[in-house]
């Protein structure tokens, strides 16, 4: 007899979830997927350790998508340490080097307001620009607009993946907001 899925993001197959994992997370980040979505939470800070999680949830999503393109949610707590280390720098750099053609799209939120969010928003989309990535990204002030972006640009994202990817947002990082 076949199980009935535990959220309409798990297969209805019966099988066991595939669309759904559970999270890495630790007091400075957060990693999952939902859907075809990777979600990468910063809390505090970056990380090597978070950048390896996500790594981690990249390889499933890769291993499960069938070839399909997965997109990349990246969400900055308005209060995070905006220091990026160059051995988290290195790690990411090489991570997106190796799943730069299993990306279709990547969003970067900084949940922050006023003057230091907004140039916190346009130093991140300038060193996004010499990155040569190989998927198109945009940066976004919340995760609402983030997540209609990248629903024009990677199948699969549904009004369910949006409504958990933003959930998952709101309770890994309480109080920000997800609509601007």
């Amino acid at each position: 007899m076949a199980r009935t899925p535990q959220s309409k993001l798990e297969g209805a197959d019966g099988a066991e979830p595939r669309e759904r994992f559970a999270p890495a997370s630790a007091p400075s980040y957060l990693a999952s997927s939902l859907g075809p979505i990777a979600l990468l939470v910063w809390r505090t800070g970056t990380s090597v350790d978070g950048v390896r999680a996500i790594e981690q949830v990249f390889t499933r999503l890769k291993q499960r998508s069938g070839g399909a393109a997965f997109g990349f949610l990246t969400v900055g707590a308005p209060t995070m340490d905006l220091q990026v280390g160059s051995g988290v720098r290195r790690e990411l750099a090489r991570v997106l080097k190796v799943y730069g053609p299993d990306i279709g799209a990547a969003a970067i939120v900084y949940e922050g307001l006023g003057f230091k969010a907004t140039i916190v928003r346009s130093v991140v989309t300038a060193i996004a620009l010499t990155s040569h990535n190989q998927f198109p990204y945009r940066v976004f002030a919340g995760v609402d607009p983030a997540m209609q972006w990248l629903a024009g640009k990677v199948a699969g994202v549904t009004h369910d993946v949006i409504t958990a990817v933003r959930e998952s947002s709101l309770r890994s990082i309480p109080g920000v907001p997800t609509s601007r």
